[in-house]
């Protein structure tokens, strides 16, 4: 495959690692994103590390889980006077 061609016909067709349950965030800042899955840090997001090397898009994406709990009510935050 040529450096001009797309391996994909457009970018939904790719995974998007930030909607994958096994992405996470690194405290490296060179490396800051981590993939569970795979096992490895990188500077760019673990799916285009995957489709650089492997030449495929990434086969080890799972959505993450949906959340069908209501939102807790946030707490009023700040000093309550007692006094009165």
């Amino acid at each position: 495959m040529g450096r001009d061609e797309q391996p994909f016909s457009t970018a939904s067709d790719r995974p998007d690692c930030r909607r994958c349950k096994h992405f996470a965030v690194s405290w490296y800042p060179r490396e800051p994103y981590l993939c569970k899955l795979l096992g490895f840090r990188s500077l760019a997001l673990p799916c285009l590390e995957v489709m650089r090397c492997d030449g495929r898009p990434c086969t080890g994406f799972q959505p993450k889980p949906v959340n069908t709990e209501p939102a807790k009510p946030k707490r009023a935050g700040g000093i309550v006077d007692v006094r009165s």
